[in-house]
């Protein structure tokens, strides 16, 4: 398969910033979908 665009490397995207609010939205053909939000295991009292 072959991918168009740019593409960061493991070693690149190992150097980003905690980003807090990111989220994600997942969706099929069938319309199913799937939003998640990034939870802060500091935050989760055990």
């Amino acid at each position: 398969m072959k991918h168009q665009g740019n593409f960061m490397t493991p070693d690149e995207i190992s150097t980003l910033p905690y980003r807090p609010c990111v989220g994600i939205m997942l969706a099929n053909t069938r319309g199913h979908v799937f939003v998640g939000q990034r939870l802060d295991l500091s935050l989760i009292h055990i």
